[in-house]
């Protein structure tokens, strides 16, 4: 058996390898690494304050077709209130960032939208913390890092039903719904407008509390560490770039 090791964090993503590439590496299932116990209450005590009928809104993902962002400024189109929208990332697909331009130009008045371009890494989780709510009407999530990164923050999610992070209403934490029930996004999003501070201060120490839920579960750590521990079990081959005899 070669000498490599594959790591995917989905089955699908694994059975999907084997399939095309016919390989026979060994290939192990992992789950990601989310937020390290420090990450998640850092930003326990800056939460924005909430007033009735105003809320700001956040978009982290690339912006491409799968990401939705589109569908989020529509939807927001359609509420009242003083309604605030951030949205951050690369424009990976010229033609559908049109297609958003497009939409950002039908917004009513009470509706104010800035793209804030590509953020640092190391200001995510900051950057998250300044909004109330996260919003992701995604196509699809194999894991949905900025997902965690926003609950981490206090920040509670508005994402759809595809992504891993399913039934968030029940800890009270965010929504996740369906892409077929505009219905119901529109009554999510417009109790997020019509929240109060009391109400909204709750909602956002319990996202917090999922998030750090989430980090305490070390599964994903040991899994992790089993695959590097079996890679550094294997000989060492020296890389074409490494200084040697040849």
């Amino acid at each position: 058996m070669p000498d490599l090791i594959w790591s995917f964090s989905a089955t699908n993503e694994a059975e999907h390898f084997r399939q095309v590439w016919r390989r026979d590496e060994r290939i192990h299932i992992v789950a990601e690494m989310v937020l390290a116990q420090d990450d998640v209450t850092s930003h326990a005590n800056k939460r924005p304050a909430k007033a009735l009928g105003v809320a700001n809104f956040v978009f982290l993902s690339r912006i491409t077709p799968m990401k939705n962002l589109h569908t989020a400024i529509e939807l927001l189109a359609k509420l009242r209130g003083e309604i605030h929208f951030s949205f951050y990332g690369p424009i990976d697909d010229d033609a559908y960032w049109a297609r958003c331009q497009q939409s950002l130009q039908k917004l009513p008045a009470w509706v104010h939208a800035h793209y804030g371009g590509v953020i640092a890494r190391d200001q995510v989780v900051e950057t998250l913390a300044a909004h109330h709510f996260f919003l992701l009407p995604t196509f699809g999530e194999n894991f949905g890092h900025a997902i965690i990164e926003a609950l981490s923050a206090g920040c509670p999610v508005l994402i759809s039903d595809r992504t891993p992070w399913r039934n968030l209403a029940a800890a009270d934490a965010g929504w996740d719904t369906s892409l077929e029930d505009e219905a119901l996004w529109l009554a999510r999003l417009q109790a997020c407008i019509d929240m109060d501070m009391t109400a909204y201060a709750q909602i956002s120490s319990r996202a917090m509390a999922y998030a750090a839920l989430q980090a305490e579960n070390s599964s994903s750590l040991q899994q992790n560490k089993a695959v590097f521990d079996l890679a550094a079990s294997l000989p060492r081959k020296r890389s074409m770039s490494e200084p040697g005899e040849r």
